[in-house]
């Protein structure tokens, strides 16, 4: 897979032909698709809660009427998906630009450029972590206003 890069030989001896720079582009490319992926796991949580909330109904509170409150309509769920929807949108729009960015670190990689590497290896170290963990805090709030019907 790396035989451009690296190569063994019949002894056992690994050595590297190209710079080694090159072989962070691979650990960033994954970072670079965790990146890109994770906002739509955010996004699938929150569109089944807000459609489970949308149609769920609970507890009669308004006057003169049997009717229940449906649960999207309480503030408190509001409050609790709506920024999560804003910010996995706005990670959407990153993770395109991180994808068009790491596109073009990859073409100047191939020419023998290695000016953008620094800059997007910290890049890429810190929005891994973000993203993924936001991922994982909407999944678990998205879960969570969907009551018992949620586990």
């Amino acid at each position: 897979m790396l035989m451009r890069i690296a190569s063994v030989s019949k002894e056992g001896e690994f050595g590297i032909q190209a710079d080694p720079k090159v072989l962070y582009t691979t650990m960033m490319l994954i970072r670079t698709s965790i990146c890109i992926d994770s906002p739509g796991g955010s996004i699938y949580a929150l569109l089944i809660a807000l459609r489970y909330c949308a149609v769920r109904r609970q507890f009669s509170t308004m006057e003169k009427t049997k009717v229940e409150r449906r649960v999207l309509d309480y503030q408190t769920v509001q409050s609790q998906l709506t920024p999560l929807l804003s910010e996995a949108l706005v990670q959407m729009v990153v993770g395109r630009f991180i994808r068009m960015e790491f596109k073009e670190l990859q073409e100047k990689v191939e020419q023998g450029n290695f000016d953008k590497l620094p800059v997007m290896h910290h890049l890429l170290a810190g929005m891994k972590s973000l993203f993924s963990e936001s991922m994982v805090t909407t999944i678990d709030i998205a879960r969570r206003a969907c009551g018992g019907a949620g586990y």
